[in-house]
């Protein structure tokens, strides 16, 4: 992100959304399946 010169309030954002998905999904990512993706997003 700070390599592509995004703002800072664009970067809290986007990590964030990672840290809210992280917390849906209560897994680490290394074990999230393509499944569990799926139901997160439907």
């Amino acid at each position: 992100m700070v390599r592509n010169s995004l703002t800072k309030g664009i970067r809290l954002k986007h990590l964030l959304i990672v840290l809210n998905l992280s917390r849906m999904l209560d897994k680490d990512w290394e074990d999230v399946t393509k499944s569990d993706i799926k139901e997160l997003v439907f």
